[in-house]
């Protein structure tokens, strides 16, 4: 996917040729990870949703736009939409040898 602003719609198609709002499907994705990450902990023991952190860490060399557009589908998720305290994105940067 290649992006020139955050407010233009961008799609992208499945191998059905299907088109798909790319944001709406980041945020299902980033959605189904909270869900599954929710349900590996429960059946290890009890967890408070309210004292949990979630970190999505995203390479510094992508553009602004492409950061920009991983937390505003980030923030579309309702478990992260009703506190953004539980939702921190980090930039790393990683050596290519």
């Amino acid at each position: 996917m290649h992006f020139q602003r955050l407010g233009q719609q961008v799609e992208v198609v499945d191998h059905m040729n299907k088109p798909m709002d790319a944001l709406t499907l980041f945020s299902k994705a980033i959605e189904h990870l909270n869900k599954m990450c929710l349900e590996a902990l429960k059946e290890k023991q009890q967890v408070d949703k309210g004292c949990m952190r979630w970190v999505l860490t995203i390479p510094s060399m992508w553009e602004n736009f492409s950061k920009e557009f991983i937390r505003k589908a980030a923030e579309q998720v309702s478990f992260f939409a009703l506190n953004k305290n539980f939702l921190t994105l980090r930039f790393f940067t990683y050596l290519v040898m």
